[in-house]
């Protein structure tokens, strides 16, 4: 709801800004005195040739390269928020070839830089982890074998030990 119609006790935190017709028996708002809240009425309502419009053109959500080809150039853009981050990129420079506007994105050429550089970290991210590892593996095989190494060692502690353990009766 647009800033006229606000909740009557909105002043207080745990009441939403959500409206609410007032119901009370001397409520201010719903007996229509001056100095309160607006009380919402069917003549507030927007014409029906301009409702639902965003300066004066018609938005539609593009999720594809399809929806996109089917735009006019009357329609304001809104580049769905489900479409991942390497589709957007590729969505957003057909755009810019065509000279289209988006809706919910104000600068395309910043955003795109934004997005190719989260890009890349990522994959630096993905790399480190990997040689992170291939490093852990090398050090468990360095380990495998140094105890192969030292195995008859061990096994002669072994029988030295049982020798010194005595059994019980």
């Amino acid at each position: 709801m647009s800033k006229k119609f606000v909740r009557e006790d909105k002043k207080r935190k745990r009441v939403p800004a959500k409206w609410r017709r007032p119901r009370g028996l001397h409520n201010k708002v719903k007996l229509e005195k001056r100095g309160h809240t607006i009380l919402v009425k069917v003549g507030y309502k927007r014409p029906s040739k301009i409702r639902g419009l965003i300066n004066g053109r018609i938005p539609v959500i593009v999720n594809t390269l399809n929806d996109l080809k089917k735009i006019s150039k009357d329609c304001n853009i809104i580049v769905g928020r489900t479409v991942g981050a390497k589709k957007m990129i590729f969505l957003l420079e057909e755009i810019q070839k065509q000279g289209l506007t988006v809706n919910n994105i104000k600068n395309i050429k910043e955003y795109i830089a934004k997005i190719h550089q989260t890009l890349k970290e990522k994959q630096e991210l993905r790399k480190n982890s990997l040689k992170k590892k291939k490093a852990t593996k090398t050090e468990k095989q360095n380990k495998v074998e140094s105890m192969e190494e030292n195995k008859p060692e061990l096994d002669k502690k072994k029988e030295l030990d049982k020798l010194l353990i005595k059994p019980e009766k």
